[in-house]
This record gives structure tokens, C-alpha cells and sequence, in this order.
């Protein structure tokens, strides 16, 4: 608003003047005043008020302003005015429809008084029960005890002790099969081999041998097992010893038997061969009837072996009439096949031999050997048979290829290595032919080549022949043509012919295949070249491997078909070496047979066995030495049929006839109930069963345990379970019926009563609830002494069935025993006769506020409101209001516990409203009800309201009572006492007829209000909460103010409407905070406000101030002030920056306050009787400020300004104060300019600054 208003004035003065500037213009200068007006508030008191102890006595208010809108700024400035204006919500203490400035002390308006609110401990029947050390709802009747009541005692019999165990003995059944003799040894060695075996006599060998004279052996086990075996078992129960006393007696109708019972089966199979078919059965009875008890049959039971097996019980029911009878038996399929073998391991060799006359092959049985295993047949038996025979076939072929004789043939063991010493089969035939014996001396071919063969060919051949022909040829120099002869050469050249001597190979005219070409006969240049190189025979190397000549058959082969003189069927090879490798040197004629060959042993002429050259031959083809055969049949042990059972009779059930006596009378069950001497109870409301002790875990009240007032309930707590807990044993065979009869407790008006049905042999354990029972009545006008429980217990005659176990019949004990549990009263009915309730403490009252230790009452004003539940005739309250000086720096409850505090007491009496306390009852009230009774007492009068409900505007009975000095004493010597601290206690009594509940209490609030008047010891220093806003400044507007002002002056008018002595400083900051110690942060050490005093309690105890302003400051977020003071001689603050430690450790300013102008204000013009101001005074301050002070004003940024107001020391003496108690302000600044100085000079005027203790006194 302010800055509008400069910025427009400078606009018109700068902006809006149309002036014709001369051609050679002189600026024309003169100074202009502008007015900025800055502060207009009046600043109330009430910045003093504190919730809850320091308040106004007007009524209260929202100082919303008229709109009732605390969120939308009013532009008519009723709005936190400090003044109740028409439209906002206040709270109409005196109910008159309308806002009072004085509330419901008094006729003095806006008195700031001290208010404290506090409560009454809540007192009830609980409180006297600790008092008394008495439990009027707790029941605790664990001491109590019911005895235990046995009707009959336990008792067990034994009925297996007659039964067959076990059921029956071991059958053995011998079964004989024995092994005969032969005389046949090859059977005999079979046995031998074969032992304990019997062979099938139906199965045949390789060999040629008959089995058919063998035993059967199931034949011979049959004839000896084809009968059943049957076995008795005898039953028989002795119950002549069960006696059940005077209960009754029983007889047994039959026996059932344990389902669970296990019957199993064990049969040894002690013959050579599977028994098919195993059946048992036990019959009821005789077997004639097939009444069948149990069943088992058992399949394909190998031989030698035990199979096991459980019984299948058809039923488990029987009589004790007749026996049982067990029958066995056993069927065998005399079809079955062996399921044995017998292995036999057969040398054949050592049973062949061969007839010399006819080279057969004979076969002895007698001779045959058994080897109990392969391995030591194999090692033992040749596996082939034969002789070794070699022919030498080259002893009957003579040189030249000719047979000339017979070859020598060798036999034996040593045949083949005599005929490799002695036989060379490779026959030398090579062929030597001498070529230059059929060419004459001119190279002409004139007859046959000489040819030589044999192992001496070669030698014979070139001995003999000379290969190299010489021929002379002539050559003409002329044309190189070659001549024969000389002559021609001559002839035929003009020149004289060259003689040309050659030498040729005739040995080179045969080809490979020994063919003639010249063409291939090469020549040399001398004779000993030709020799040199040239073969002198040509050579063909034969040699035959004689043993060729023998076939299959071991006959030698002649025919010759490709004519060379050689049999076709020799081999023949390049060299004698090469043929002694390949060639066999002699012919083998060796025959073997294979011994397990089915041709050699099956005595069957029409049959050839595979013949073999050699042994090893025979060997090599896979012959077995041995012959193996698997004799199937059935091993033979000395064993035996053996038949048990093992398994006994197990009772699970007796069925008997029960005939029982009469059940004899029983006294009925008393639990006393507790009675005390000050109540007699009629009736008593059991509680709901949920209540506990919450002591914790220790039990024990108020010991701060785990779990002490948590609402949860721990195992070691106390429970009020209202139970009454019947233990009955039924050991009877049938169920029992208990009626229950409580003949003191009533469900809903009518007699708790219970029915149970107990199962026979069991426990019984139940618990009945009696929580939200009665237990006796008030209609019949008898105190209660007990609570009584009848109960009948019966049983009928009958047939039963006692179940047993192990055979073990157990007659249980029958009886009860029975406990009643901790009970929790919730109310009871009684006549009381006058009991004392124990004091009620009020919460501590809360202290004075520092600042305010000394004040005046001008009176005090006591206002009570008490809920009582309890419904008693009678209920009466005494209380007693305390006061005490209490020194500086001591608390309520420090202060009120030593008695040597000077105090002064108010007690007063009430008569509390209770739910029973008129007969007309005109409220309704029920058991539980709140009754209200409102108390207001000042220093004239006590008032006793009464109201049926707290929603009630208006009580049904007012009772007022003045104080007149005599009969009771008034708040007056009270108020004049001037205490600063005060508690309040109380006490009740209640007398008559009514209901009590435990948790029924009486509890209250009170409150006291009292105008205060100040003493200050020390100069006290506020800032009102109200700070002003100065909008920034243009910045063009700023820098014209900057560059033309001349003089700035502060200007206020401040009015004073208060009874104190005030001065005041005005501050402005660029920050809302503005601490209230700004004058002392040139010193931030720790000290006191006086300087006489140098510690914390000295100068508390003498009523100063301890100084600690580092912590407030940190709590501001600074961590360190630039404090300038107005000069040496006044140390106060001149301007102020704090400062903030950035991330780098650099100060920066945080926020700075100056203080512009230091003012006092005049005392007010008149005062009323009771000091208070009746008419204000004004007065008048003008500064001017200094440069610097200038620029907080036209800095282009927001300022804040607001008065520091020093209220000066009362000196000891008491002053008081109003709400409408106020300063006013009201500041503006005029600012002289140069209007010759243009915007754009950047010289600015500097005013001379006073001094600044001239301008700030």
C-alpha cells in the first residue's frame, strides 16, 4: 500500500510535467518532502496470555474479523484487531446470549488473570478394599476345599489266565523219500556226482542211457500226507472272582474278541518239491457244522522253505460253550515239473577207443568220466581223438620231374617234425639258355640256343657260351651313310670310309617271355664293355613244391595239361627260398574227431563225425572236452512238514448281564461366601469372567513388573474365571447320570440347575459358568452364608459291554471331586453402615509461569463438577483447598510436601448427587448411572447444582449456601493470603441401602480462576505478535531516492494506555524473527541477568535470569552474530547480522535487525481506584536517521518492522493488567529530494550523520 502510493508520487513528479526546455536550458533545483507513512497498530496485552494458566476473564474468541473466516485476510482490519468484533464465535460462559468482557468473575472487564484446570483422583469401593485390606467383589476360594467322594474303589481281573496259549502246540510231520542203489556204475557215478538229488525218470541223456528206473518222489511224499490234520482248542473264563461290592453283580453272555488281534501262520515246506496248497481253518465247534471262526490258505509254497501267513477271522464272537477245533491241509500237484538241476561235467575221450581191424570208433559206458565241475573236466579230458601220419611226396619224384618211386610216410607223436627233417619238397628245374650258340659269325641266326636245366643250369650255361658277337661297319664322311663291307663303302664314296668296330649282346634278342627280337639286341663300343654288361645265358628260374602233388585223398595228381613235364597241380616259385616258405614239406594225412561230436556218441553207424588234419585243428573248431548235462530232478534234504501258530486269544470285549444297587446318598457340595463387618450382603451379580488381577508377572500390585497394567493377562495374574469345576470318574460298564441342583443361584429368576450324562469307564471334567448369575436373593431378606450345589448320581441294570484290554478287565473308580474357581463379583446388594472412602488427591496444579512469581489475588473463583456411580443412599464429599507462598523456583508438589512453606486451607463440604439418593428417583437412574453434581464457590457463596444428565442445561435442585463468617468460613482470609501455588484434596463417606459395584467410582474436575497483578523484579521485555510488512521497493524508484535525497526523518506518535512505565525500540529485519534477548548477544556467554551473581542457582534463588542464548540461537539455525552497539557508551544493539556456515565453512547472513529509533513513553494521563488506566497518554517523536538506517527503508527487498516494548520493573510493587491494555503506534518517514539531481547522476548526496547518542536518546 505504501510503495504504490511513492512509486505513483515519483511517476507524477519525474514523468507526467510537459516543460520547453530553453535552447540553452539551466536546471532549475528546488527540494521536495515525501511523506512514506510506515506503522498505524495499537498492540494489545494479550501476547502475554499462556494456554491453560495465564488467561483473559473476558469470554474467549476466534479474532477472525466480522466474516468469522481465519483464512481470508480482511481489508477491514478486524481481523487480529486484538478486539472482539460483531460475527466471530466466542463461548458464552454466562449463557446470556452475548460477548462479556468480564465472563463470570466479576463486573472488572478483560482482568488477565490465572487460570488452573486440574481433576480429582477417581475414589470407589476399590480404593476401600485397599484401604481396609478387605476383597468386598474379589472371591478368592482357592483355600477351599471340597473332599474327594469315592463311590467305588479300581479293581482289575485277569480272564486270559484260563485261555489256551498258545492256542495249540508245533505239529511236525516226518516225510520220508530216500535215494536207492544201482548196479550200474555210470548211475552210480551220476549219485555220486549228484548227491541228496533225485533225477526225473522221465527225462533222457546225450548219452545212450535209460533214466526210467528211477523213484518217483511225490509219489512217496503223498502216500504219507493225503490225510488232514485236526487239532482241539478248549475255551474256558473264570469270573467267579469279579466281585463288584455293593454296586452289583455281573454274568458273562459271550466274548468279542480284538479286531486288532493278529493270528499268523508258520509252515516249514520240508519236502523236495512245491506244496500247491496249504488250508487252515478253526471252526466253532465241530468241524462237521462248518461253522467257521478263522481261514488262511497258502499258495505255491516252494520246497525247503517257511512262508508265513495272518489268520483271517470270519468272527469275532464267541461262546464259552463249546471248543474250537484247528484243521491243516496240505495238497501237492503230482504234475509238477523238477524245479532242480544237477549239472554233469562228462569226459567222453576217456570211453573211446578204435578198432585196429576196421578203424571204428568204440564207445565203453564203464569208462565214461563225471567231473563234479567244468573247469577240472577241461583240464582232465582231451577234447579230440585221433593220430598224426605226414607223407613225404619228393622222395618219389626223381631230377627231372618223374615219379620213380614211392614217398616216405611218417607216424606217430613225432610224425611231422621226422618228415620236415627228412623230406625237401622243393625240387630245383631251373632253365639256363645260351642264345650266341644259334647266331654265326655275321650275326645270322644258323641253329638252336644251347638249353641247360637244373640246380646247376646256370654254371653249365655260362661255362659254355660266349654272348658278344663283334661286326665291323664302314661309314661314309661324305653322307654318314653305314656299309657292311668296305667295298661298298668305297663304291659309294668319293671319300675315303671310316672303320666302325661294335659289340653285341645276342643274350638281349630274348624278351621276358623268352621270345627272339633283334630289335632288342643292344651294342657296345669294345669288347670288355659288351662283356661287362651283357648276361652271357638268359635264365628262367623253376622250382616246384613236390608235396602239391598230393590230393585231398592222398593221392598223387600226374596230369600234365600244359605240357611242360610238370604236374599242373605243383606250384611253382621264382626262387628256392621263396618256395621253402610256401611250400608244406610234407603232405598231412592225420585224421582227429571231435570227442562230444553227437556223431561219435550216438551209437549210430548211419552218422560221420567232422574229421580234423591235426589236434590243433580239432582243437581250434570249438570242440568241448567236455560234455554237459543238466540233470533236472529234485534236491533231496533231511528235512521235515512243521506247522504253529502263534497268536493268543485277545479279549476286546465282555458282553455280561449287570444287575446294580442302589445308589447311595450324597451331601451337598458348600462353598462359603465371605462376610465382612461394615456391609451385609443379600445378593451378589457374578461378573462376566473376564476379569484379572493385571499385577504382571510377579502378582503383586504397583511393582512396575512386565505386564502390570497392560490389559493382557499373564499366566502368574490372578483370573476371576467364575467357574465351578466337577471332576467326575465313571468307572462303571454303563453311563451315569449327574444331576446338578444349584440351590442358591438363579440364571434369569430361576434356579441354576445342570444335567450330565457321563460314558461309561471315562472321566468326566467339566466346568460350569456361573459369570452373569446371582447368587442369592434380596426379596428374601437373608444374608448370604454360602453357596450350596446338590447332585444325584445313577446308573441302570442291563447287559453291557465292558471293553478290556490285554485280557485285562478294569473296573475304574467312580467318584467326584470338585473345585470352584477364584468369582469376581460385579455388584452385590447390601446394607452399608457408614463406610469411610480414602482421600482423593488432585493432579498437582501446574506452577506459576516464570515472570509471574509475585501477584496479587483480587479474588478467586472455584467451579467443581463431580460424577458419582455409586448407588448408596448417602454419599458425602469434604475437600480442602490449600494454598502456599511458595518461594522462586519451587514446584507444586516440591513446595506442598514441606510443611515448613507457610500455607493457608479452605475446606468445604458437598452433598453429592447419587443414583439412589431420593426415593422418587425423578432421573431413572439404573445401577451404573452417572449422577452430576455441579459446585461454584467464590468468595461469597457455595451453589450445589444437581443434573440428571450432563446434556441437561438445567439442574432438577440448586442448593445456595453464603458465607457468613459463622457457621462456615468464606475464600476470603484464603484470597488475602495471596498464595501463588494451590492443591486441592478430598474425602467420601457413604452410608445406607443401595448397590455396589468395584468399579463403580467417583471422580471430578475442578478448575480456579484468579486476576493476577504483576510485579516485575527486572525490566521485561516482549515483541507483539503483530509485525509489520514493507512491501519491497521499486528498484528504479529506489535508485531515484538513493541518488536525490537530501534528509530522512522519522516521525511517531505513541500513545499509552497501560500502568506501566514502557519504552520502546523499533526494529526492522529482513527475516520475521525477532529474539527478545537482541541487546544482549554482545556477550553469548553463559551468566546471569545480574552480574552479583555468577551461578545458575544463586541467581534464580534471588529472582534474575540465568542467560543462555547459544542454545537459542542454534535452534535458529545460526551459528554465529556480527553484533554492532550504538556507540561506547550505550552497548546495546545497533544492527545485528547472523550468521551461517556454508558447505566450504564460509559465514554467511542468515537474517540481519536494526533498530531504527529508541522512544519512551509518557506515564497515562488518569487512573481509576484499582490502578487501572482510565484516560491514555500521547506523545511525539522526530528523528532523523542516517544514511545507513535510510537504507533499510528503499532497499529493493521486504522488510519486516515491529516494537520491542521494556515494561520497567514495578520495584516490589504490584500493578495489574487488562486485555484492552495497549501501545499505540502510529510512524511514517519523510524524505527530502533534490529534484536537480537526475536519475542518471550516479553521485549520491551523503547527509552528515549526527551522532548517533544524539539521535537514539
Amino acid at each position: 500500500m505504501n510503495v504504490k502510493r511513492l512509486i505513483a508520487l515519483f511517476a507524477i513528479f519525474f514523468f507526467s510535467c510537459e516543460l520547453k526546455l530553453p535552447e540553452e536550458p539551466e536546471t532549475p533545483a528546488w527540494y521536495l518532502p515525501l511523506t512514506v507513512p510506515l506503522i498505524d497498530t495499537e498492540y494489545g496485552f494479550e501476547g502475554i496470555l499462556q494456554d491453560g494458566i495465564i488467561t483473559t476473564s473476558a469470554e474467549q474468541y476466534d479474532d477472525c474479523g466480522i466474516d468469522n473466516d481465519c483464512e481470508i485476510i480482511d481489508l477491514d482490519g478486524t481481523q487480529g484487531n486484538g478486539q472482539y468484533d460483531l460475527g466471530e464465535n466466542y463461548i458464552d460462559e454466562n449463557s446470556n446470549g452475548e460477548w462479556d468482557t468480564f465472563g463470570t468473575t466479576d463486573s472488572l472487564e478483560n482482568m488477565i488473570q490465572m487460570e488452573f484446570d486440574s481433576s480429582l483422583d477417581s475414589i470407589g469401593l476399590n480404593k476401600v478394599e485397599q484401604q481396609l485390606d478387605l476383597q468386598f467383589f474379589k472371591l478368592d476360594l482357592s483355600d477351599i476345599a471340597i473332599d474327594p467322594q469315592v463311590i467305588q474303589e479300581s479293581s482289575t481281573y485277569d480272564l486270559g489266565e484260563n485261555l489256551p496259549s498258545p492256542l495249540f502246540e508245533p505239529t511236525n510231520i516226518p516225510v520220508n523219500i530216500e535215494i536207492p542203489e544201482s548196479d550200474n556204475e555210470f548211475i552210480n557215478n551220476i549219485f555220486q556226482s549228484c548227491s541228496d538229488f533225485l533225477p526225473d525218470n522221465e527225462q533222457s541223456l546225450s548219452i545212450p542211457f535209460d533214466l526210467g528206473n528211477f523213484p518217483d518222489p511225490i509219489s512217496l511224499a503223498t502216500e504219507q500226507i493225503n490225510e488232514p490234520i485236526v487239532v482241539e482248542v478248549p475255551l474256558s473264563i473264570n469270573t467267579d472272582g469279579i466281585d463288584l461290592g455293593d454296586l452289583g453283580s455281573i454274568s458273562i453272555e459271550k466274548i468279542i474278541l480284538d479286531e486288532s488281534m493278529l493270528w499268523e501262520i508258520e509252515f516249514r515246506n520240508g519236502l523236495p518239491f512245491t506244496v500247491d496248497n496249504l488250508e487252515f481253518n478253526i471252526f466253532k465247534g465241530a468241524i462237521i457244522d462248518n461253522n467257521k471262526f478263522t481261514s488262511l490258505t497258502i499258495s505255491s509254497i516252494a520246497p525247503y522253505t517257511t512262508v508265513n501267513g495272518n489268520v483271517q477271522f470270519e468272527s469275532y464272537e464267541l461262546s464259552l460253550e463249546s471248543s474250537l477245533f484247528a484243521e491243516i491241509s496240505i495238497q501237492v500237484d503230482s504234475e509238477q515239473i523238477p524245479q532242480d538241476q544237477c549239472s554233469l561235467n562228462i569226459c567222453v575221450s576217456d570211453a573211446l577207443s578204435i578198432n585196429e581191424n576196421t578203424g571204428e570208433i568204440i564207445i565203453n559206458d564203464n569208462n565214461f568220466t563225471i567231473f563234479n565241475d567244468n573247469n577240472d573236466c577241461s583240464s582232465n579230458c582231451d577234447p579230440c581223438f585221433g593220430e598224426e601220419l605226414y607223407v613225404c611226396a619228393a622222395d618219389a619224384i626223381d631230377s627231372d620231374g618223374n615219379i620213380s618211386g614211392e614217398p616216405t610216410i611218417y607216424q606217430g607223436i613225432d610224425a611231422q617234425t621226422d618228415c620236415g627233417s627228412n623230406c625237401n619238397a622243393c625240387l630245383d628245374f631251373s632253365l639256363a639258355v645260351c642264345v650266341a650258340d644259334a647266331v654265326d659269325s655275321t650275326g645270322n641266326i644258323t641253329g638252336e640256343p644251347t638249353t641247360y636245366q637244373g640246380s646247376n643250369s646256370q654254371n653249365l650255361c655260362e661255362n659254355s657260351c660266349s654272348p658278344c658277337l663283334q661286326q665291323n661297319t664302314y661309314v661314309c664322311p661324305v653322307d654318314s651313310n653305314v656299309y657292311d663291307q668296305e667295298s661298298n663303302c668305297s663304291n659309294n664314296c668319293f671319300l675315303d670310309c671310316v672303320s666302325v668296330s661294335l659289340f653285341a649282346c645276342l643274350t638281349d634278342a630274348l624278351d621276358s617271355n623268352g621270345n627272339l627280337d633283334t630289335n632288342l639286341i643292344q651294342t657296345y663300343n669294345s669288347s670288355q664293355e659288351c662283356i661287362d654288361s651283357c648276361n652271357p645265358c638268359f635264365l628262367e628260374p623253376i622250382h616246384a613244391c613236390s608235396s602239391d602233388a598230393i590230393d585231398d585223398n592222398g593221392n598223387i595228381n600226374e596230369e600234365d595239361l600244359d605240357g611242360d613235364g610238370i604236374p599242373d597241380s605243383i606250384t611253382i616259385y621264382q626262387s628256392q627260398s621263396e618256395c621253402l616258405n610256401q611250400c608244406d614239406p610234407c603232405y598231412n594225412g592225420s585224421v582227429y574227431v571231435c570227442t562230444t561230436d553227437s556223431a561219435v556218441i550216438d551209437d549210430d553207424d548211419s552218422t560221420n563225425p567232422s574229421q580234423f588234419s591235426s589236434n590243433d585243428e580239432c582243437l581250434a573248431s570249438g570242440c568241448n572236452p567236455c560234455l554237459a548235462e543238466n540233470l533236472d530232478g529234485w534236491n533231496i534234504q533231511d528235512d521235515e512238514i512243521t506247522f504253529s501258530l502263534s497268536g493268543e486269544l485277545l479279549l476286546d470285549t465282555l458282553v455280561v448281564n449287570l444287575e446294580i444297587n442302589d445308589t447311595p446318598q450324597t451331601d451337598p457340595i458348600l462353598v462359603d461366601f465371605p462376610s465382612f463387618d461394615q456391609i451385609e450382603v443379600r445378593e451378589a451379580l457374578i461378573d462376566d469372567g473376564t476379569q484379572f488381577d493385571d499385577y504382571g508377572i510377579d502378582g503383586i500390585e504397583s511393582t512396575g513388573d512386565f505386564g502390570e497394567q497392560d490389559q493382557i493377562y499373564q499366566n502368574q495374574e490372578t483370573l476371576y474365571s467364575n467357574q465351578f469345576i466337577l471332576n467326575v470318574d465313571n468307572g462303571f460298564f454303563g453311563s451315569a447320570e449327574l444331576n446338578l441342583d444349584f440351590s442358591n443361584i438363579y440364571d434369569e429368576d430361576i434356579l441354576y440347575s445342570e444335567k450330565i450324562t457321563i460314558p461309561s469307564q471315562s472321566n468326566y471334567l467339566d466346568t460350569f459358568n456361573l459369570s452373569n448369575k446371582i447368587i442369592g436373593s434380596k426379596e428374601l431378606g437373608t444374608s448370604l452364608e454360602n453357596i450350596e450345589i446338590n447332585y444325584d448320581f445313577m446308573i441302570e441294570n442291563g447287559e453291557y459291554r465292558i471293553p478290556l484290554t490285554n485280557n485285562i478287565l478294569s473296573i475304574g473308580e467312580t467318584g467326584y471331586q470338585a473345585e470352584v474357581s477364584n468369582i469376581k463379583l460385579k455388584s452385590i446388594s447390601a446394607i452399608t453402615e457408614q463406610i469411610d472412602f480414602p482421600q482423593a488427591q488432585s493432579v498437582p496444579l501446574q506452577d506459576i509461569p516464570n515472570g509471574f512469581d509475585d501477584f496479587k489475588l483480587y479474588d478467586i473463583f472455584m467451579d467443581m463438577k463431580i460424577y458419582n456411580q455409586i448407588t448408596i443412599n448417602t454419599v458425602n464429599a469434604t475437600f480442602n483447598l490449600t494454598g502456599k507462598k511458595c518461594p522462586n523456583g519451587f514446584s507444586t508438589a516440591d513446595c506442598f510436601d514441606d510443611e515448613s512453606i507457610e500455607s493457608k486451607n479452605f475446606p468445604f463440604e458437598i452433598v453429592l448427587d447419587s443414583p439412589n439418593r431420593t426415593q422418587e428417583n425423578i432421573c431413572n437412574y439404573q445401577v451404573g448411572d452417572i449422577a452430576i453434581t455441579e459446585i461454584e464457590i467464590n468468595k461469597d457463596s457455595q451453589t450445589t447444582k444437581y443434573y440428571c444428565s450432563e446434556l441437561d442445561e438445567n439442574p432438577y435442585e440448586v442448593i445456595t449456601v453464603p458465607f457468613d463468617g459463622e457457621e462456615n468460613v468464606s475464600l476470603l482470609d484464603f484470597i488475602y493470603f495471596g498464595p501463588n501455588q494451590m492443591n486441592m484434596v478430598g474425602s467420601v463417606l457413604i452410608d445406607g441401602e443401595g448397590t455396589l459395584r468395584e468399579n463403580d467410582n467417583l471422580w471430578g474436575e475442578f478448575s480456579i480462576r484468579a486476576p493476577l497483578a504483576f510485579v516485575f523484579n527486572e525490566n521485561w521485555v516482549f515483541i507483539p505478535k503483530d509485525i509489520s510488512n514493507l512491501e519491497a521497493m521499486d528498484e528504479e524508484v529506489s535508485n531515484q531516492i538513493n541518488n536525490s535525497l537530501v534528509e530522512a526523518v522519522f516521525n511517531a506518535e505513541f500513545t499509552n494506555s497501560s500502568p506501566f512505565g514502557i519504552s520502546m525500540s523499533m526494529l526492522i529485519s529482513d527475516s520475521t524473527i525477532f529474539p527478545l534477548y537482541l541487546d544482549n548477544l554482545k556477550n553469548l556467554n553463559t551468566r546471569c541477568s545480574n552480574s552479583n551473581y555468577e551461578d545458575q542457582l544463586s541467581c534464580e534463588n534471588n529472582s534474575f535470569t540465568w542467560l543462555n542464548y547459544s542454545d537459542s540461537l542454534s535452534d535458529l539455525g545460526v551459528d554465529s552474530v556480527d553484533f554492532q552497539q550504538i556507540n561506547n557508551e550505550d552497548n546495546r544493539a545497533y544492527y545485528v547480522e547472523f550468521m551461517k556456515n556454508d558447505v566450504n565453512g564460509q559465514d554467511s547472513v542468515l537474517f540481519w535487525i536494526g533498530r531504527i529509533i529508541d522512544v519512551s513513553f509518557i506515564e497515562p494521563e488518569l487512573l481509576d481506584q484499582n490502578g487501572f488506566v482510565s484516560t491514555p497518554s500521547i506523545s511525539f517523536s522526530s528523528e532523523v536517521l542516517d544514511a545507513n538506517r535510510v537504507s533499510w527503508f528503499t532497499a529493493n527487498e521486504q522488510r519486516y518492522m515491529v516494537p520491542m516494548i521494556t515494561l520497567a520493573s514495578t520495584e516490589g510493587n504490584p500493578s495489574s493488567l487488562q486485555t484492552t491494555n495497549y501501545l499505540g503506534v502510529r510512524s511514517f518517514l519523510t524524505l527530502v529530494l533534490d529534484t536537480g539531481v537526475t536519475s542518471n547522476q550516479s553521485k549520491k548526496i551523503v547527509v552528515e550523520e549526527q551522532k548517533q547518542s544524539d539521535n537514539l536518546k
